[in-house]
């Protein structure tokens, strides 16, 4: 289940809440004043990891061999 992240329009207090990726609710109470707490757009916490990727030079168009790396 996917963590999102809320945030109140009155206290600005953030509430992490675990919910369905299927639910369609986009508010919820605030833990601390009781108003309205709406969904906000968190940083992810995918990292790719190993070599390989694209972020790696994998699509790089001009190929480099060990020897130039080092």
């Amino acid at each position: 289940m996917p963590i999102y992240e809320y945030r109140c329009n009155v206290c600005d207090e953030i509430t992490e809440e675990f919910d369905k990726i299927t639910s369609t609710t986009k508010t919820i109470e605030c833990s601390l004043c009781g108003q309205i707490s709406t969904r906000i757009m968190s940083l992810g916490s995918f990292h790719l990891k190993g070599g390989g990727w694209y972020k790696d030079g994998y699509g790089d168009k001009r190929s480099v061999s060990k020897e130039e790396k080092n």
